[in-house]
């Protein structure tokens, strides 16, 4: 993990004091994933920030907490990542669902202009987020099927 420092305040008899603290960052350096960083903690990011793990930035955050998150980056694709200890408990659809998100995405890339590049990336992204962030196989796939209807 990278530490790093930060000056804390401290109020002792009414007189407020500094001190050096250290704090540590939700990525470990030690792990990587590509050229990205593994990634502890996915609670902190919002969008604009470079996600680490995938190194890509968030344009539209759909789902997140401590142990994945889900965004479109910023063209419009949808992108996800887990925490290894998240990612050891995937459903065994998984793959089966990934896969159509991914088959949607790539029909939709020669066909829509941006604007319905991102509406049809939420749908992708609600689909990949109630998979990964509910394990909910049933509504990933409604999710799905309504991103196909959109097309």
């Amino acid at each position: 993990m990278r530490r790093h420092k930060t000056k804390a305040l401290s109020f002792d008899s009414g007189t407020a004091q500094s001190s050096e603290i250290s704090t540590m960052t939700a990525f470990t350096e030690s792990t990587p994933h590509g050229s990205g960083r593994s990634v502890e903690d996915f609670s902190s990011f919002c969008e604009g920030d470079v996600e680490p793990s995938l190194n890509k930035r968030i344009h539209t955050l759909v789902d997140a907490n401590n142990d994945y998150i889900v965004y479109l980056d910023d063209d419009f694709f949808v992108e996800w990542s887990m925490t290894g200890h998240y990612d050891q408990n995937a459903l065994a659809e998984f793959g089966e669902i990934a896969n159509r998100a991914s088959h949607l995405e790539t029909v939709s890339a020669g066909i829509l202009r941006p604007k319905q590049r991102e509406r049809l990336g939420r749908l992708l992204g609600e689909g990949m987020a109630r998979l990964i962030g509910d394990k909910d196989s049933k509504r990933a796939r409604e999710s799905l099927d309504n991103a196909e209807s959109y097309l």
